[in-house]
């Protein structure tokens, strides 16, 4: 069995969470979890990734 190419699933999981964004416009973190199936560490990553690269940016806060 052989293991997958972490850029290539970074790249997946970049292009699954801007897709969402363009498609649904504003979500939490925890909506793209959901929709993804990413984990915590793995959303907020991909997230970090995006407002690096000036596809997303933060646009507030909710509890919890």
């Amino acid at each position: 069995m052989s293991t997958g190419n972490p850029t290539v699933f970074r790249t997946l999981n970049e292009r699954a969470a801007l897709e969402l964004l363009l498609r649904h416009g504003s979500l939490t973190r925890a909506e793209l979890e959901f929709h993804t199936g990413l984990s915590k560490a793995s959303a907020a990553e991909v997230l970090r990734r995006l407002e690096n690269g000036r596809l997303a940016r933060k646009a507030g806060t909710k509890p919890g």
